[in-house]
């Protein structure tokens, strides 16, 4: 982690980084989270996963407000790992994707969700604290399987309830992306 970043705890204890406040230039922000599978079921789809998080991200800098965008990644097995906090899209080298953590362990889906939900919801909610209009986009990258999360799809569900009665975001929008399903 760099100068530029700060470290943050969500609700249920999971920790992300992101840019410092101070360090923002812009009046509103989109928080852009990818919660990527790397399970052992994913195995075969390594290449396409990696493949998959290029394409978001140069489609994301083709957007008419890349420069309001800020990115988040992280991979998920048993555990969750943030390979990068939320950082300005500019400064994203996509090469730098090949490097992330093979598959492998089982799949703590349902934790890895409801970590990508609190961060952006509590990274929101610092934002608009100060003044900056903020929305957000998950991205859920998976073969759908959870086989070792503490939390349940009922906690999953309550997670982004309870987000569309606080005011951390103007709006979310969450995206599914099935690997190997039929």
């Amino acid at each position: 982690m760099n100068d530029n970043m700060t470290t943050m705890i969500t609700q249920s204890d999971f920790q992300f980084s992101a840019v410092d406040t101070e360090n923002l230039t812009s009046s509103e922000y989109t928080l852009v989270t990818l919660a990527v599978d790397m399970s052992g079921s994913v195995n075969n789809y390594n290449n396409a996963l990696k493949q998959c998080i290029k394409t978001i991200i140069e489609t994301c800098k083709k957007s008419n407000r890349a420069e309001n965008l800020m990115i988040r990644l992280t991979s998920f097995n048993s555990r969750i790992y943030e390979e990068h906090g939320f950082k300005t899209l500019g400064i994203i080298n996509v090469d730098d994707y090949e490097q992330i953590r093979s598959p492998s362990g089982t799949t703590a889906l349902f934790d890895a969700t409801i970590d990508a939900v609190e961060a952006t919801e509590q990274y929101g909610k610092t934002l608009t604290d100060q003044e900056f209009e903020t929305n957000g986009v998950l991205y859920i990258i998976t073969d759908g399987d959870d086989n070792s999360s503490k939390n349940s799809l009922n906690d999953v569900a309550e997670r982004f309830k309870s987000l569309k009665y606080n005011e951390s975001l103007e709006s979310l929008q969450t995206f599914l992306i099935g690997v190997n399903v039929n």
